[in-house]
């Protein structure tokens, strides 16, 4: 099986490689130092069990789909082959060391208290602070959470959810909640890129890796599709402060360690909102490109659905559709339905025994996501 499992696998705009260092078996990523490179451990017949970093403690097994081979952690997540299509891997960076003097420090900290009673305002860097080294700071106490949001105007944030995950094999990126993270860096991210812009999807994490110490180093990697970085689809945004009680942290997968997400199923108030500009996001000249060529050409698709719809009806499980007739409708959406089954399977696409009329249901937790795209 060792020999079957070393390689190059795919997560995400990611080359994952399985590789033989002496007399180790493990799992390298692009950018994260192949010295902290996480073990795999014989643990059962052809089964190996991540030792060290984000994955710690999930198996790794040899699957199947379609034919071809799949690399399966914790049973759940499933990495393709890698294929060489030219567009090179999506690479982490390790992030800053966060080592400062102690009038630093001290400014940092008096600069927390002032956002822990700020009561939701917007409170500004003192001078001579940067965001992204404050902010790395404050993920480092594990006080707040952290949300990145094109919007300045957020008094409450609702437990929703308007947008979608793709392949959620872990469970916990479809969740009716408000989402935060604990680590602020990551944060920035979705306060700067312009998603109103921007064409495809983004993908974005932090993976850590264990030092000999003791302590962990993280890995972070932030990406949209290769065509659009010419554009550079960045803006200033907002980062907000959120206080923890509410919030729940979610595990990579169900019963597997934990992530940086967190999730609260109620209603949140934040502690305070900062401005951002795209260029207090530390990472903005190494954010890197990934192939979303089907993706987009099912983008284009539901587009053309949009465009034809002419009325949009919500309902207890999602929208129905209305168009008026013509003579390709069926075709467009046909294959309207062939897309969705391959890149939202949680949305069961249902024609009407009137041709002009479609039906999208899905589980309640994503309705309002459905409702929100078709306008309803």
């Amino acid at each position: 099986m060792e020999s079957k499992l070393i390689g190059r696998w795919s997560a995400s705009g990611r080359a994952i490689e399985v590789a033989r260092r002496g007399d180790d078996l493990v799992l390298l990523a692009p950018g994260a130092p192949a010295e902290l490179a996480p073990k795999l451990v014989p643990s059962g017949p052809a089964e190996f069990t991540i030792a060290g970093g984000s994955f710690t403690g999930l198996t790794v097994t040899l699957g199947e789909r379609d034919g071809a081979p799949q690399l399966v952690l914790g049973g759940r997540i499933t990495l393709p082959r890698w294929a060489e299509n030219g567009v090179p891997s999506v690479v982490g960076t390790p992030g800053p060391d966060i080592t400062t003097d102690e009038a630093t420090l001290a400014t940092y900290q008096r600069f927390y208290e002032t956002a822990r009673g700020a009561g939701g305002a917007e409170i500004a860097v003192p001078a001579g602070i940067s965001l992204g080294a404050w902010v790395g700071w404050l993920s480092a106490q594990q006080v707040v959470l952290f949300h990145g949001s094109a919007a300045g105007d957020i008094d409450e944030l609702s437990p929703r959810r308007t947008s979608y995950e793709l392949n959620d094999e872990g469970e916990r990126g479809n969740l009716p909640g408000v989402y935060a993270t604990d680590e602020g860096l990551w944060s920035l991210w979705f306060a700067v890129v312009d998603r109103a812009r921007l064409r495809g999807t983004i993908r974005s994490g932090v993976d850590q890796v264990d030092r000999p110490d003791g302590s962990r180093l993280g890995v972070y990697y932030f990406s949209v599709d290769h065509r659009e970085l010419p554009r550079a689809p960045w803006h200033d945004g907002w980062l907000y402060l959120l206080p923890r009680d509410t919030f729940t942290q979610l595990p990579v997968l169900p019963g597997g360690p934990p992530s940086h997400e967190w999730c609260s199923t109620e209603a949140v108030r934040p502690l305070a909102r900062l401005r951002v500009r795209s260029t207090d996001f530390p990472f903005l000249d190494r954010i890197c490109g990934h192939d979303d060529g089907e993706w987009l050409h099912y983008s284009e698709v539901t587009q053309a659905v949009q465009d034809r719809t002419v009325e949009t009806v919500a309902t207890t499980d999602g929208v129905r559709l209305r168009f008026e007739p013509a003579s390709d409708l069926a075709d467009v959406l046909a294959e309207f339905g062939r897309l969705s089954a391959e890149w939202m399977p949680e949305v069961s696409v249902e024609p009407d025994t009137d041709p002009t009329v479609l039906h999208l249901r899905t589980a309640p937790g994503l309705t309002a996501m459905l409702q929100h795209r078709f306008g309803a």
